[in-house]
């Protein structure tokens, strides 16, 4: 629907002097297939692709289902394949960067990225996909700790029971930890204080890196690139596996986060985050004149394109996501 949409808003303007640079700079006719097929991060090799840039996230999270899908069934019924599949594609992946990084000269600084680290790495699922093995891995313990944990169902069973009392001899280390993620306010916090400092010093070491490029060495610029995006997930895994977990003492958040108030704004931003960047580059390209910017001018067109894309959002729910997702129940 987006590439529609992007396909058919020339018909609706072109008042601008350089309303003719919006095709030639986002064309979408040489390479809306790949788009159509969630290969757009991947193909065309060796460039970015002009057409609708933004979702090129949108096909690795196609990718990673497809791959979640396969790696899910293999933990549910071949635990063995599961564990050595997963590592396999995690060693091929770091190889494939490895080999990319050294092969190109990329460097993690903004003030020296070439075209290559866009074409060659940012987008493609190598990079990305250790972040949602790292949220499969947890995930998987999460389901194994709930189903296949008789401690837990008993304790479930017995709500009236001291869940600090659910494990009454030394079991799985994993199992165990999650219980105290579970029962302890304290690991809560550890927890938390470990998943901040996590994402925190990742911060810190792109900060460092970004703004002195020249002195930093190639093989600490390599080490962040290769585990940036893992540790930074990580840590937001830890922080989040207690709320999840059930903590009593992270309900409010728990609370707050699963109020029944996100229900149509988590159905709905996923899609104004595509139709954007549409809505934006429409207006400047259509303008007869250039934007003079100033605050006032920024923070009046912020809410405008705000409103226009959750508006498209919602009709693109009502007309396309919405429909279908009945016919899927």
């Amino acid at each position: 629907m987006i590439i529609f949409l992007w396909a058919i808003i020339p018909v609706f303007g072109g008042q601008g002097p350089r309303f003719y640079q919006m095709e030639e700079e986002h064309s979408c006719s040489e390479s809306w297939i790949w788009h159509v097929l969630f290969l757009n991060n991947i193909f065309p090799m060796r460039q970015t692709s002009k057409c609708l840039q933004q979702t090129w996230y949108l096909a690795n999270d196609m990718q990673f289902f497809v791959i979640l899908c396969i790696l899910t069934g293999f933990y549910a019924t071949k635990r063995k394949v599961f564990y050595y599949t997963s590592v396999a594609l995690s060693i091929a992946a770091i190889t494939i960067q490895l080999i990319i990084i050294n092969t190109n000269d990329l460097k993690a600084s903004y003030l020296t990225y070439q075209d290559e680290y866009w074409s060659l790495y940012y987008y493609k699922p190598y990079t990305r996909i250790h972040g949602y093995l790292v949220g499969l891995w947890f995930g998987c313990i999460f389901y194994s700790y709930k189903h296949e944990n008789p401690e837990v169902e008993e304790a479930g069973e017995e709500e009236a029971a001291d869940e600090e009392e659910a494990i009454s001899k030394p079991g799985n280390f994993i199992n165990d930890t999650l219980t105290l993620m579970k029962t302890d306010t304290r690991v809560w916090v550890l927890c938390c204080f470990l998943g901040f400092s996590m994402q925190a010093l990742m911060v810190l070491f792109h900060k460092k890196i970004n703004n002195n490029p020249n002195d930093i060495s190639p093989a600490l610029n390599l080490t962040f690139l290769m585990i940036a995006r893992p540790v930074f997930v990580t840590g937001f895994a830890l922080i989040m596996m207690p709320i999840v977990l059930g903590n009593k003492s992270a309900k409010p958040i728990s609370g707050f986060l699963s109020h029944e108030f996100w229900i149509m704004p988590t159905r709905l931003v996923y899609g104004v985050f595509l139709c954007n960047s549409v809505i934006m580059q429409f207006y400047i390209y259509d303008s007869e004149r250039g934007i003079w910017i100033q605050d006032v001018d920024v923070v009046m067109l912020f809410f405008a394109f705000l409103l226009f894309s959750f508006v498209l959002s919602f009709l693109f729910y009502v007309l396309v996501e919405g429909p279908f997702a009945l016919l899927l129940e």
